[in-house]
């Protein structure tokens, strides 16, 4: 894990004021030029956290890289974040779902994993159409529809 990924990872619970600034302090710090940095900080997610609105702050974080680049490694940390942070991987994909461009790149990554990477992400996208099928059914049905 990158050392900058690994200090927010001992400080996502937020349970201290120290953790909340060393946190906030340590997210400034990111390097918004190395996208493969997405993928550790997508494990930094904790839906334990005890100051949920911070985390906001790391998804905003994550948007700020190359969106198309940055998008291949929220999807190939997704499964390690169901986890320990579910909540935050739906969160995460409600964004990309509600971004036009975010599906047409999401559909092509798709199309290159192998099958152990693609099923987790097809399953909550999935649950996603379930819980809000007039919102999402049909640009779920779109992104895996060639998949089932």
């Amino acid at each position: 894990m990158h050392k900058i990924a690994e200090m927010l990872y001992k400080n996502r619970l937020l349970n201290s004021i120290e953790e909340f600034e060393t946190f906030e302090a340590t997210l400034a710090q990111v390097d918004l030029s190395n996208p493969a940095l997405v993928y550790d900080l997508c494990l930094v997610f904790d839906d334990e956290t005890e100051c949920p609105e911070v985390m906001y702050g790391l998804i905003h974080c994550i948007e700020a890289f190359e969106w198309k680049d940055a998008l291949k490694h929220v999807m190939l940390a997704t499964p390690r974040m169901m986890e320990n942070a579910a909540e935050w991987a739906d969160t995460m994909h409600y964004r990309i779902l509600n971004h036009d461009q975010s599906l047409i790149w999401y559909k092509e990554y798709l199309h290159t994993f192998e099958p152990n990477q693609k099923q987790p992400l097809i399953q909550l996208l999935q649950s996603i159409s379930r819980g809000e099928p007039d919102r999402f059914k049909d640009k779920v049905d779109e992104i895996i529809g060639t998949y089932h």
